[in-house]
C-alpha cells in the first residue's frame, strides 16, 4: 500500500532502510534523536497498522497514526474514495481501537 500511496514502487523497502540506517546513527552517534514512524488510518490499512507498531517497536522508534486527508498535496493521481474508511468498515475500525488500546494499556505498565 505505501508504495501505492507513494506512487513508487519500492519505497516502502527503501524507507525501511533508511529507517535501519537512522536507527543505527542514533544508537551508535545520536543517542537522542528521536525517530518517529507515521502511518495514515484509512481503509487500506485497518490490518496493517499494528504490523507498523511491530516495527517501531523492534526499531526502539516512536509511532503515531494519521488521519487520511483527501489532499492533492498528499495523493495527487490516486482515487482516494478507495482509501476512504466507509460505513461498512467500521467494525474493522472498532477492532482496530480495541487492539490500538490494549497495545498502550500493555505499553504503558
Amino acid at each position: 500500500m505505501h508504495d501505492y500511496v507513494r506512487g513508487i514502487n519500492g519505497s516502502y523497502a527503501r524507507s525501511i532502510k533508511v529507517l535501519k540506517m537512522l536507527t543505527e546513527l542514533r544508537d551508535k552517534r545520536y543517542l537522542y534523536l528521536a525517530i518517529r514512524i507515521a502511518t495514515t488510518l484509512m481503509k487500506s490499512t485497518l490490518n496493517t497498522i499494528t504490523k507498523v507498531i511491530d516495527v517501531a517497536k523492534e526499531l526502539s522508534v516512536s509511532w503515531g497514526i494519521n488521519l487520511i486527508s483527501n489532499s492533492l498535496y498528499f495523493f495527487e493521481g490516486v482515487d482516494v474514495s478507495e482509501l476512504l474508511i466507509q460505513n461498512k468498515d467500521l467494525n474493522k475500525l472498532e477492532s482496530l481501537i480495541d487492539e490500538l488500546h490494549k497495545i498502550k494499556i500493555n505499553d504503558s505498565g
